[in-house]
């Protein structure tokens, strides 16, 4: 289970989390970076955020980020023709209280 970086997020906290081998769930460019310049492994980096942005979709599709949790069928389909039709990433899809897995 990812720590919610929201919660609490300086860079001892992502060394230690990096090393007790938890995922760095993280909503924001700031979290993001913080993960990132301290060498927080990029696949265990979980981009959740609702009503995300045009460049924060760019961003979940960056090796920085490992995932991204999809909030919304409309989300898929921009994710979808960001990736455009060679490429493919897998993600979780969350719709209310239930989730599934996709490709997109």
């Amino acid at each position: 289970m990812p720590y919610a970086a929201k919660a609490f997020l300086c860079r001892a906290m992502v060394h230690w989390m990096a090393r007790k081998g938890r995922g760095l769930d993280v909503c924001s460019a700031g979290e993001l970076e913080a993960a990132v310049t301290t060498g927080f492994p990029p696949e265990r980096i979980v981009l959740h955020r609702n009503a995300k942005s045009p460049r924060d979709l760019d961003t979940a599709l960056r090796p920085a980020v490992g995932r991204d949790v999809i909030d919304s069928p409309s989300e898929i389909a921009r994710l979808a023709a960001a990736v455009g039709p060679q490429g493919h990433r897998a993600g979780r899809a969350a719709s209310g209280a239930c989730a599934r897995r996709t490709r997109l």
